[in-house]
């Protein structure tokens, strides 16, 4: 099964947001281009959102992305109707592949959050088709595999540094305005399209694993493979076994540095104190693109102190041993966690898998519905956790078409939730009034046209 989409597209994407908090925090610009196999251009959008009400944005992600008040505030587009017009555009575009810098752990999650606080498929990037990739991945395995293909620039330490704005310098791509998201677009795309012609036996690996079913697949059919996530972590590996909990889309390998004499026998109870150091046992998330690449870049990690008799040597003994297979199987079992469900409404994105049919269907429906309709889609939704978001972007997009006790219950929730005095996963505005001055203190280049910007901000909340 070939999991590589047959004439890939490519979607690069990049966010500017009002924090790291993908649960609480909003979109402020979303940029993404759409590119054909050879890395031309062939569509795009770049779109700002105005700033929610009841979000607060962070004083350093203000820093970050040069973002001013007026940006913030006089915006012609709300959070949904941004949202709205990705949903539509990234369903045009599909199937392709969605590449961003750092966008498995930051961009990807905003993307989802934003798209199901506005009763969105939320997977548009690895569902009908799509697969996702991670150009902060690629960058590092190059400089394990193919360290010739870009330059690595390196701090006063001498590590390694991979930030877009450090990677463009270093290679002579055009960044003129680093953190605006459709700068930052245009410069990840020029990094891959380096990479893909200097290093196109790579290319084709990282093509493999951008869906999880291509990263089970490549996994289980290799003897061992190698995989870098970073350059201090790269590893040779032999597949052991998948999370018996599929929704954790876990596999977990053998570390073939190591003789496996030192595991082959441990018990359950020592086997779960190896799988949670993550050194000997290594966990790899299957849906999150990492780049494997095949046996004969190991001597790129192991720098011949093992040689291949060896190595495959240790991958037969952890493969024939099922008995140690079963125990690794059963350990790893024990250690999964049930997390509870979330206490706020974007916190429940998880909680009770995908949607119903009904549900899925009314989502569907409710963006192009007439006004008078809207109302009671909401109110018909099945699960809580979506009626509760229909109302919600009813309060900010149509507040006419809300009965005054639900628009009241709705403006008083999020009066509530920028006042409180309790420790909260957001940003209250007393949490921001001590930010700013810990700022103010500690960061002699704080800009004074973003101090008052800021101060500004803070008055209109207090």
């Amino acid at each position: 099964m070939n999991n590589v989409l047959k004439k890939p597209t490519y979607v690069v994407y990049d966010i500017e947001t009002t924090g790291r908090s993908y649960f609480f925090d909003q979109i402020l610009q979303i940029s993404a281009v759409l590119y054909d196999e050879s890395f031309n251009q062939v569509d795009e959008i770049d779109i700002r959102s105005k700033l929610s009400k009841g979000i607060i944005p962070h004083i350093k992600a203000l820093e970050t992305n040069k973002l001013t008040l007026v940006q913030l505030t006089q915006s012609n587009m709300s959070s949904y109707q941004v949202m709205c017009e990705v949903a539509d555009t990234f369903k045009k575009w599909a199937p392709a592949m969605f590449i961003g810098h750092n966008s498995i752990s930051f961009d990807e999650n905003f993307l989802r959050l934003g798209l199901y606080k506005n009763l969105h498929n939320p997977y548009p990037t690895n569902t009908n088709g799509s697969q996702r990739g991670d150009s902060l991945f690629l960058a590092r395995a190059c400089s394990v595999f193919e360290p010739e293909a870009i330059n690595i620039p390196t701090n006063e330490k001498g590590q390694s540094v991979f930030s877009l704005g450090s990677l463009a310098i270093a290679n002579n791509i055009e960044l003129i305005n680093a953190h605006d998201a459709h700068a930052d677009v245009k410069a990840t795309a020029s990094l891959l399209s380096i990479i893909k012609k200097n290093a196109p036996e790579l290319w084709g690996f990282f093509l493999l694993s951008t869906s999880k079913a291509g990263a089970q697949q490549f996994m289980q059919s290799h003897s061992y493979f190698c995989y870098a996530p970073t350059p201090n972590q790269a590893a040779v590996l032999r597949y052991c076994c998948m999370n018996s909990d599929p929704k954790k889309s876990e596999s977990y390998h053998f570390n073939l540095k190591y003789d496996p004499k030192v595991v082959i026998d441990l018990d359950i109870g020592d086997l779960e104190k190896r799988v949670s150091k993550n050194i000997i046992i290594k966990k790899i998330k299957t849906n999150s693109a990492p780049i494997l690449v095949d046996k004969t870049y190991a001597q790129k990690i192991l720098s011949n102190a093992i040689d291949e008799r060896t190595l495959t040597e240790r991958s037969n003994i952890i493969f024939k041993n099922k008995d140690f297979l079963e125990r690794l199987s059963k350990a790893i079992t024990n250690l999964n966690t049930v997390y509870p469900p979330g206490k706020y409404v974007e916190q429940q994105i998880y909680d009770g898998g995908f949607p119903s049919r009904h549900d899925e269907a009314l989502m569907n429906y409710f963006h192009h519905a007439p006004l008078e309709e809207k109302f009671n889609l909401c109110l018909d939704f099945q699960n809580a956790k979506f009626k509760k978001l229909g109302l919600r972007i009813l309060y900010y997009e149509h507040p006419n078409l809300l009965p005054n006790e639900i628009f009241e219950e709705i403006d008083n929730e999020i009066i509530k939730r920028l006042n409180s005095l309790e420790k909260e996963p957001y940003l209250t505005v007393d949490n921001a009034i001590n930010t700013f001055e810990n700022e103010k203190e500690e960061n002699p280049n704080l800009s004074p046209e973003l101090i008052l910007d800021y101060e500004k901000l803070l008055e209109s909340y207090v």
